[in-house]
């Protein structure tokens, strides 16, 4: 017997706010900015380093502290692991899984970040 699968909407703000907390984990944060951020088409697209910048912290000589690339990256591989995040997410596009979300508003337009990433691999495979 099937199960229906039941879902309910979210408030993006919410999810923006969760990825300011700075008490939370990294992988749960830059999870939460996908959530918050993602377009009709899943994907929250970012300038290099904004993701960053966003779970940086206070620096001690003031200003802001960026959080280091390799912490970033980490932190998507993590989400990436638990299943909160798409394979193909990275530091200029957060995917939200597919089966996780549905969007009823806006145009699923193709992600800007992915569709050059595909142009790329297609241009390098006429070359071989």
């Amino acid at each position: 017997m099937a199960q229906v699968n039941q879902w309910a909407k979210h408030f993006q703000g919410v999810w923006e706010e969760r990825a300011a907390n700075r008490g939370l984990p990294a992988w749960f944060r830059v999870t939460a900015l996908a959530y918050g951020l993602h377009g009709a088409n899943g994907h929250a697209c970012f300038e290099p380093g904004d993701i960053s910048i966003t779970l940086g912290k206070p620096s001690s000589q003031g200003g802001w502290e960026p959080m280091h690339k390799a912490q970033v990256h980490n932190a998507i591989k993590t989400a990436i692991k638990f299943q909160l995040l798409a394979d193909d997410s990275g530091s200029t596009c957060l995917v939200v899984p597919g089966h996780a979300i549905q969007k009823d508003y806006g145009t699923r337009k193709p992600c800007p970040v992915h569709e050059a990433k595909h142009i790329k691999r297609r241009q390098v495979s006429k070359c071989n």
